[in-house]
């Protein structure tokens, strides 16, 4: 299954900078996950995004604290305090079970 996994930080979204330096270590750890960075320069809050393969949950949840934390301590920065973590689980189908997309006429 895939799991898609957002950290929200506390405070490193201030900073518009900090946005590209979270990328920059993410994409250094684990650009396999194809990982996104939003900010809100307001609130100061900075949320990291990224996706894995995993068999079950509990599989999912110990890789993602680790992808996390490997990403976090790449940051130049000192650790932020983590305010929110959500996650999503996407079964995958069956390459035999997909649906083929059909063509609509015009």
């Amino acid at each position: 299954m895939e799991i898609r996994l957002q950290f929200t930080v506390a405070e490193h979204g201030f900073d518009p900078d900090n946005g590209e330096r979270y990328m920059d270590a993410f994409m250094a750890t684990f650009p396999e996950g194809g990982p996104s960075i939003s900010q809100n320069l307001r609130d100061g809050t900075l949320a990291i995004t990224f996706a894995l393969q995993a068999e079950g949950v509990n599989e999912a949840v110990t890789q993602a604290v680790e992808i996390f934390e490997r990403g976090r301590d790449a940051v130049d920065l000192p650790p932020a305090r983590v305010l929110d973590v959500e996650g999503s689980a996407v079964e995958a189908e069956d390459a035999e079970d997909a649906r083929k997309l059909e063509p609509v006429g015009a």
